[in-house]
C-alpha cells in the first residue's frame, strides 16, 4: 500500500524540491496546478495533499472544496507559505501542517512528514479497500439488485453493477469472506465509474460493525507500518 501525495503548485523549482523529499520518504507524488485541482482530486484517492497557494481567497476555496469532497476529505494537508503570509493563511481551517517557504523548507517538510506519518497510516488503513470477490444484494424500496462486491474497507465498498439510485440510502447485504456472518449495512452511493459504484457506509449495526472491524483488523495485520508509508 504505497502512500500517494498530490502537490498543487505552479512553481517548477518548488515541485522539484518537494518531489525529492517525498521520494526519499517512499511516497508517490502527482503534481498539478491550481486550475487542474478539481479534476485531479475527483479522479482518485490520495493520502497527503501539499498546497502552494499564496492567495488567501483561493487557499480557502480549495480547502473548502477538499473537505466537502467525498473521496479525499480526510487527506492530510500540508501547506507551504512565505513567513509574511503564514499568519493570514493559518487562520483558515483545514490544514494539518504548515511548512515555511524559506531555506528551512526541506528540513521543515521532512519534520512535517514525520509528524504526519501516524495520521497518514491511520487514515490509509481506515479507508484502504481490500480486494475481494463476493456476491451481495442491494435493497432499495423492496427491490433487490444483485451485485458483485470487488473491494471493501471499514468505511465503504466498491460494487460492480449496472447502476444504483443516487441520493438514496440503500441496504447492502453480504457475507464476509471466510465467514458465516451476514452483514446488513445502510449505504449511500458516493461515486460511479463505468459499471463500478462506490458506496459509503452510513449506518452499521453493532454486530455487523464488530464483525467488519475484526475482518479489517485481520487484513491490516498483513501490512506492516513500514510498508504503508
Amino acid at each position: 500500500m504505497q502512500t500517494t501525495a498530490l502537490l498543487v503548485s505552479g512553481d517548477l523549482i518548488l515541485r522539484s524540491q518537494i518531489k525529492l523529499v517525498l521520494n526519499e520518504s517512499g511516497m508517490a507524488c502527482q503534481c498539478c496546478e491550481l486550475v487542474g485541482f478539481d479534476r485531479v482530486i475527483a479522479g482518485g484517492k490520495v493520502e497527503c495533499i501539499l498546497l502552494d497557494i499564496a492567495d488567501p481567497a483561493k487557499f480557502s476555496e480549495v480547502l473548502t472544496k477538499l473537505r466537502a469532497e467525498k473521496l479525499n476529505r480526510y487527506a492530510i494537508v500540508i501547506a507551504f507559505a512565505e513567513d509574511a503570509h503564514r499568519t493570514v493563511l493559518s487562520k483558515i481551517s483545514g490544514v494539518n501542517f504548515f511548512v515555511s517557504k524559506s531555506v528551512r523548507l526541506v528540513p521543515d517538510l521532512k519534520q512535517a512528514l514525520n509528524s504526519a506519518r501516524a495520521l497518514i497510516i491511520h487514515e490509509k488503513r481506515r479507508y484502504y479497500r481490500h480486494s475481494i470477490n463476493v456476491d451481495a444484494e442491494v435493497l432499495c424500496e423492496r427491490q433487490i439488485t444483485r451485485v458483485k462486491m470487488i473491494d471493501l474497507s471499514a468505511r465503504g465498498a466498491c460494487l460492480d453493477c449496472k447502476g444504483l439510485p443516487n441520493n438514496k440510502t440503500l441496504r447492502l447485504i453480504f457475507v464476509l469472506p471466510q465467514s458465516s456472518h451476514r452483514l446488513e449495512i445502510d449505504v449511500i452511493p458516493a461515486w460511479t465509474r463505468g459499471t463500478n459504484v462506490g458506496v459509503e457506509f452510513k449506518s452499521v449495526s453493532s454486530d455487523s460493525d464488530k464483525a467488519l472491524k475484526a475482518w479489517v483488523h485481520e487484513k491490516e495485520t498483513e501490512c506492516s507500518p513500514a510498508s504503508c508509508l
